[in-house]
């Protein structure tokens, strides 16, 4: 929800200062990246956790 309410402000102001929307768009997919990021470190962290369920002692 975050970034639906501060991705079009942060567009726009990046638009202001640079007078193009090429670095608003490479803002954009920065931003995609990280997530991707983290959601990959979630789940690779949720299937370590599966994998020493799993494991009998």
């Amino acid at each position: 929800i975050m970034g639906m309410a501060l991705g079009g402000w942060m567009s726009g102001w990046i638009y202001d200062v640079s007078g193009s929307y090429a670095l608003a768009f490479w803002n954009g997919i920065g931003w995609n990246f990280g997530n991707i990021v983290i959601v990959g470190f979630i789940l690779w962290r949720a299937l370590q956790q599966q994998k020493q369920v799993r494991t009998p002692t």
